[in-house]
């Protein structure tokens, strides 16, 4: 990002994230006082702040749904203003097409908050949760792989991960595959994903030489950030350590020559590997990485991965899972 910005000529760059609180910054803090000091004042960048809705207008939502006002206030209230958390809490509430009545506390169980079908109004995780349970076994599974993909992910990845981890025969390919399928249409049914039309730099990874499903290959992606993070809090460390390492040994077999040097797939292997655990097969790709950055002037773009690579190491060795030896100096 801060190459294109510094090099390049009449180029409009639209970035966005989350709030800093919430999501790390990913550019260097040079570069960051840079754009809030010099480049503001030249008219150069600009930053919009996109503020939670207010109160009236979060009545409005609910004022089409014919929710009560008190269930709207706390709605309100509960999903601090925020138009994704809003908008899930009311599909939860108005459902069918006919609004939900609002419960009020039992007698006997005094501390029972007000609730629709079941359903804490202020947890967004709670919404998650019972939508997920509410879908069968396979597609649960499938979502978390998906989920552990990234935001947007491709059919075929989650096949080739789950054959590897069900041990699925060649005659059971195809069978499987469109199981796989099923279940993620299912998701999108239930509005979890959605089709991405998006063109695809690594769909070339998949012919009908390598499978018998590639040709029905799809990119999906989470509809919205909330479902993916909550998926991911709810899915088991060790479980993702297991299938970040399947994921990384299903990009290495079907990566051809073509691929190995695109440092977008690059980039998303070392990510696996790292998140799997294994140091040395990350480490072995940094310098892979590292060097080709170094080769092309990025010299800095390459201390980063050599870092981020070290920085495996060096926890190994603080919780003794290596010996002192073992870190270079």
């Amino acid at each position: 990002l801060e190459l294109l910005y510094n090099h390049s000529h009449n180029l409009l760059i639209i970035g966005t994230k989350r709030p800093m609180e919430d999501d790390e910054l990913k550019v260097s803090d040079e570069f960051w006082a840079k754009l809030h000091g010099e480049e503001i004042c030249s008219g150069q960048f600009k930053e919009m702040l996109l503020e939670p809705m207010k109160r009236s207008e979060v009545e409005q939502l609910t004022a089409n749904n014919q929710i009560d006002p008190q269930m709207s206030h706390e709605v309100f209230v509960k999903s601090k203003g925020m138009p994704n958390l809003a908008s899930e809490m009311l599909a939860n509430l108005y459902k069918d097409g006919n609004p939900i009545e609002r419960r009020e506390p039992s007698m006997h169980d005094p501390s029972r908050t007000s609730g629709v079908a079941g359903i804490d109004v202020g947890n967004i995780g709670e919404i998650v949760l019972h939508r997920m349970d509410s879908l069968p076994s396979s597609v649960r599974t499938h979502l978390n792989l998906g989920a552990i993909l990234g935001s947007a992910f491709e059919l075929m990845d989650v096949v080739t991960v789950f054959e590897q981890y069900r041990g699925v025969q060649k005659e059971e390919r195809l069978k499987h595959a469109k199981s796989v399928h099923e279940s993620l249409e299912e998701a999108v049914r239930k509005g979890i994903l959605e089709v991405s039309n998006k063109e695809s730099s690594i769909h070339a990874r998949y012919n009908a030489t390598d499978h018998p499903y590639a040709a029905h290959n799809t990119i999906y992606k989470f509809t919205h950030d909330v479902w993916r993070s909550n998926i991911l809090r709810l899915t088991l460390d060790e479980w993702k350590k297991d299938m970040h390492s399947l994921i990384a040994q299903s990009m290495e077999t079907v990566m051809d020559s073509q691929l190995a040097n695109d440092y977008r797939v690059l980039t998303r292997l070392f990510s696996h590997w790292k998140e799997s655990g294994s140091a040395k097969k990350a480490a072995t790709l940094a310098l892979k990485m590292g060097r080709s950055l170094e080769d092309i002037g990025l010299t800095h773009q390459s201390l980063i991965v050599y870092r981020e690579s070290l920085d495996m190491w060096k926890a190994m060795d603080n919780s003794n899972e290596v010996p002192d030896e073992t870190i270079g100096g």
